[in-house]
């Protein structure tokens, strides 16, 4: 859908509005529909602003985006891939994981599809006398379903990193989100998917310690190991689990040492590259005058208002005060970004 603000228009993708209320509206792959029982995912997103309907949308179609791609994955490549096609498979007879609240007569028919699938021989024999166990007969799509039914699916650090960004403030921020599963993608990575509570204070050495063999600086290791404590610390919480984070207080060997000190730009490579930026003549070059010249952020110099440079002063100046929040700072603006 496209809307407009004055001579700016807008595209916002998988989206309408009725009545002033946007809706999320997004057609499902057609090798996927039969898992879903339906060809569109509609979502009523309860808000009449555009910019928060756009960031909810955002976060939507990378939900639906993660869950296709494990749907098409083989449900055993990842306990992910598995709890995502049990949780279709529900969905297909109509069914939710607990704590919800189920029809009792489509439970019912559940498990009647379920041991109708049970041989013969295990009712006249093992199932009389206790030996075979009332899942063998299943898949591991099937058996997964029946405990996410009975609530006994154990919490994964996947799950824990699920929750965690969907109750943080800045959930709708993609590049928030985006940084936060890398980190808990890479501690994944080296010691699985674990269930939440069986990550121990070895996992957490054997994770630092894969950081550091494959040459991650340790300021970058600490910044990481800062998110996950976040993410176990938030989850423990919220759940209730009274357990010590294996992640907090972590040691680094050698940590802070590896850093090295920045030089600042001469004066000389200064002059160069605005005479560059003056040949080159286009906007990204005049970004990187003004950068060269005020000393600002890039943020700064890219989303300064015009009414924020005074080109009629004695001195000229530009203001900063609106992208610092309630602190502002003003530079002055010499011959090097004017031409």
């Amino acid at each position: 859908m496209k809307a407009s603000f004055g001579p700016l228009q807008v595209t916002l993708r998988y989206a309408y509005s009725r009545n002033g209320t946007w809706y999320y509206q997004r057609p499902i792959p057609k090798d996927l529909q039969s898992r879903y029982g339906k060809k569109l995912i509609k979502i009523k997103l309860d808000t009449t602003d555009i910019v928060v309907a756009g960031r909810e949308i955002d976060r939507l179609n990378r939900e639906a985006e993660a869950d296709w791609q494990r749907l098409r994955a083989e449900p055993t490549s990842s306990p992910q891939a598995l709890r995502t096609h049990a949780v279709a498979l529900l969905k297909q007879w109509g069914l939710s994981a607990a704590p919800a609240q189920n029809d009792s007569s489509v439970l019912e028919a559940f498990f009647d599809y379920l041991d109708a699938k049970r041989p013969a021989e295990m009712y006249d024999e093992d199932h009389d006398q206790g030996t075979g166990h009332p899942t063998d007969h299943l898949t591991p799509v099937e058996s997964e379903a029946t405990k996410l039914l009975a609530g006994t699916v154990k919490q994964r650090i996947s799950d824990a990193t699920n929750f965690y960004l969907s109750t943080h403030p800045k959930r709708d921020e993609a590049k928030f989100s985006a940084d936060a599963r890398r980190v808990m993608d890479g501690l994944t990575k080296v010691v699985g998917d674990k269930p939440f509570e069986a990550v121990t204070r070895a996992d957490a050495r054997t994770f630092v310690d894969a950081e550091l063999a494959r040459g991650a600086v340790t300021t970058s290791i600490r910044r990481r190991l800062s998110t996950i404590i976040a993410v176990f610390t938030q989850y423990a919480r919220e759940h209730e689990i009274a357990k010590p984070n294996p992640f907090s207080g972590l040691k680094i060997v050698g940590e802070g040492k590896d850093t090295k000190d920045r030089q600042p730009f001469s004066l000389d490579a200064l002059s160069k590259t605005v005479a560059l930026c003056k040949q080159m003549d286009d906007e990204p070059r005049w970004i990187t005058a003004m950068i060269a010249d005020t000393g600002a952020r890039l943020a700064e110099i890219v989303g300064l208002p015009l009414s924020d440079i005074v080109l009629d002063a004695e001195v000229l100046t530009s203001s900063f005060r609106s992208i610092l929040g309630d602190h502002s700072r003003t530079r002055t603006v010499s011959a090097w970004c004017l031409w």
